[in-house]
């Protein structure tokens, strides 16, 4: 007897495995997901837009504490996504008490508070009674823009300052 080995052909896979409804369900659902991920994408920027929209106002004096310490008062508006603005940019500057003295020429009391800690005394740039003057960036040595641009990693925090604020008062009455 002869015995002639059976070789059997391999096994093709069917077309409607990899072509027909289920690469087409593969299709919609990959769709679908890139849909999802634009909508997320949209969703978020709006989101993230809204939020500091209602942070940053340009008619509102805000107090800007960096990482090293240092206060700057002015309009701070958003620049990018890592940077704001400080418009209008003033930093409280320690005076030594005899040249306060020679540099005052009126003062300006706040009514609104039982403490004489709301008297300023009005000059160029102003003088608090602390003995510290608000200062103007523009009246510096080398003469910038009156503006800050700074990076967001170096804020420490900020704050919007009321109308009664001293400093927002006095750098109202010097425009």
């Amino acid at each position: 007897m002869n015995k002639t080995p059976i070789v059997k052909e391999p096994i093709k896979a069917k077309k409607g495995l990899r072509s027909g409804r289920l690469t087409i369900a593969m299709h919609n659902l990959a769709y679908i997901c890139v849909g999802l991920a634009i909508i997320l994408a949209v969703a978020q920027f709006w989101l993230y837009g809204l939020r500091y929209r209602r942070v940053f106002s340009p008619n509102v004096w805000s107090s800007v504490t960096l990482t090293n310490g240092q206060a700057y008062f002015g309009h701070l508006e958003q620049y990018g996504p890592s940077t704001v603005v400080l418009f209008d940019a003033y930093y409280l500057q320690t005076v030594p008490a005899s040249a306060e003295d020679t540099t005052a020429d009126t003062t300006v009391t706040n009514s609104d508070t039982n403490t004489d800690s709301a008297n300023i005394t009005a000059t160029a740039d102003e003088t608090t009674d602390s003995g510290l003057q608000l200062m103007s960036i523009a009246n510096d040595l080398h003469k910038p823009y009156n503006y800050l641009i700074i990076n967001r990693d170096q804020i420490m925090f900020w704050q919007q300052l009321t109308a009664e604020s001293p400093i927002v008062q006095t750098l109202e009455s010097q425009k």
